[in-house]
C-alpha cells in the first residue's frame, strides 16, 4: 500500500511539472487561476504561496476525477448530493434549505407575523402607486419541489413533513394571509400544480431539476393569465395554449444533477418541452422574482416572432440585471 501511494503522488508531480491540465471541469465550480503577481515582495510576505497552494489544490491532474469518484460514493451509495442538496427516493433531488422549511411548518418559520404584515403593505403600496400610472400589478405564488413531491422527500424529511407541514403558521400560509389581508392582487399556482401532477401526463419538477418545467409552466399559464385579467384593469393578456408536449430536454429540469459532479448520474425517466400556441396581445409585461421566473418567460416567448407581450422583460430577483426577450416591432 505505501508503494501504490508513493508511485501515485509521483504521477501526480509529474503532471504538475509537465504542466499537465485537466481534461474535464466541475460544473458550477470556478476555479482558483493562477497567481497573476509573482513579485519578490509577495513571495517575501507569503501572500504569492497562499495563492498558489490554493491554485494547487484546484489545478492539479487529476483533480476533477478524484473530486467526482468523491461524489459518487456519496451520491451513489449513501444517496448524498453535494452542496445544500439532498437526494430522496428514487433519484429524486431537493434543495435542502426550502425542503426543511416546507417541511417542519411554523417550527422553521423564524419570522414573526408583523413581518409577514410590513412586507404585504409595502407590496400593496407598490400596487397602489403602479395602479396610479395606469400599470397593473399581480403576485404569483409558485411552490416548490417538496410541496409537489413530498412523498420522494428522504425518510427523516418525511416524518417532519407528516407531523408539521400544513401548520397555519407555515411560511407559505402566512404568507398568503398577509397578501389577503393587505389586499394584494395574488394568485397561488400550488392547488393546480398538484392537482396537474395527478393526472400524470408529464413530470411537474423533474427527479434531476429544481425548478418546475416547463411543459407544468406553459400548461398552467392559461389559468395564470385568466385569473391575472380578473384582477386587472389596464392590461390585454395573450392566450398561451399548450397544443403538444415533445421528449426535448429543457435545460433547467437537470439543473441539479448537473451539479452534482458525479460519474454515473441518475436521470430522469423523461423530459418533456411543450408545443405553444401563442396569440400576442400589443401590451408589454415585466416579471420580477426568483428563478421559477425563467420557464414563466418561456412559456409567453419561443423567439422574436412567437411571443406573447410585445416586450418581455425579466429581472431574477437577485442578479440585478433585467434580460429582455428579443423582439421585433410589430
Amino acid at each position: 500500500m505505501p508503494v501504490f501511494f508513493t508511485v501515485f503522488l509521483t504521477v501526480l508531480y509529474l503532471c504538475f511539472i509537465l504542466r499537465l491540465n485537466n481534461t474535464t471541469g466541475l460544473n458550477g465550480v470556478g476555479l482558483v487561476a493562477f497567481p497573476s503577481d509573482t513579485s519578490i515582495k509577495r513571495m517575501i510576505n507569503g501572500s504569492f504561496q497562499t495563492e498558489f497552494e490554493k491554485w494547487l489544490s484546484d489545478n492539479f491532474y487529476g483533480h476533477t476525477f478524484i473530486v467526482k469518484c468523491h461524489n459518487q460514493i456519496e451520491y451513489g451509495v449513501f444517496c448524498d448530493c453535494a452542496g445544500d442538496w439532498i437526494q430522496g427516493k428514487n433519484g429524486y433531488i431537493y434543495s435542502r434549505g426550502q425542503s426543511y422549511l416546507y417541511v417542519a411548518g411554523e417550527r422553521a418559520n423564524g419570522t414573526s407575523w408583523n413581518d409577514y404584515l410590513a412586507y404585504a403593505r409595502s407590496v400593496a403600496e407598490m400596487q397602489k402607486l403602479l395602479a396610479k400610472q395606469g400599470k397593473d400589478f399581480v403576485y404569483l405564488i409558485t411552490p416548490i419541489k417538496a410541496e409537489i413531491y413530498p412523498d420522494y422527500l428522504p425518510w427523516y424529511m418525511q416524518l417532519l413533513y407528516q407531523h408539521y407541514a400544513d401548520s397555519r403558521n407555515s411560511t407559505h400560509n402566512m404568507l398568503v394571509r398577509a397578501l389577503k389581508e393587505c389586499g394584494v392582487n395574488y394568485y397561488d399556482v400550488t392547488d393546480d400544480l398538484k392537482t396537474m401532477r395527478k393526472q400524470k401526463q408529464f413530470d411537474i419538477f423533474s427527479k434531476t431539476g429544481h425548478h418546475w418545467t416547463l411543459t407544468a409552466a406553459a400548461t398552467e399559464m392559461e389559468t395564470i393569465l385568466n385569473k391575472f385579467d380578473e384582477m386587472s384593469k389596464y392590461t390585454l393578456y395573450p392566450t398561451v395554449n399548450v397544443t403538444g408536449v415533445n421528449n426535448n430536454l429543457f435545460g433547467t429540469d437537470q439543473d441539479i444533477l448537473n451539479l452534482q459532479n458525479v460519474i454515473i448520474p441518475k436521470y430522469a425517466e423523461r423530459y418533456n418541452s411543450p408545443d405553444l400556441d401563442i396569440k400576442p396581445t400589443k401590451d408589454s409585461a415585466y416579471i420580477f422574482g426568483t428563478s421559477f421566473g425563467w420557464e414563466i418567460s418561456n412559456s409567453l416567448y419561443k423567439d422574436s416572432e412567437n411571443r406573447a407581450f410585445n416586450q418581455l422583460i425579466f429581472e431574477e430577483y437577485f442578479t440585478k440585471k433585467p434580460f429582455m426577450m428579443k423582439m421585433v416591432q410589430r
